[in-house]
């Protein structure tokens, strides 16, 4: 097999798919887990006493999932 690279070849095409798919979903896998953190958030900031180091570690956390979901949209040239 020589180093050249065809990407018309079906393995290049596959794993173009395989790499759109990946991207699919783990895009919608962070998606999920903003949500879930929101509500995290939500819930405990009703409390009398929210702990808001822990909140502001969530807060991060959806921020750096909502960049890592734009860097994904960018792969799929979105």
């Amino acid at each position: 097999m020589s180093g050249d690279f065809n990407s018309k070849s079906p393995r290049c095409l596959s794993f173009g798919v395989n790499a759109t798919k990946h991207h699919q979903k783990a895009i919608e896998s962070l998606a999920q887990r903003i949500t879930e953190h929101q509500e995290k958030i939500r819930l405990k900031s009703e409390k009398s006493f929210p702990d808001e180091g822990l909140i502001k570690h969530w807060e991060k956390e959806i921020y750096a999932f909502d960049k890592a979901i734009q860097q994904g949209r960018k792969r799929l040239g979105q």
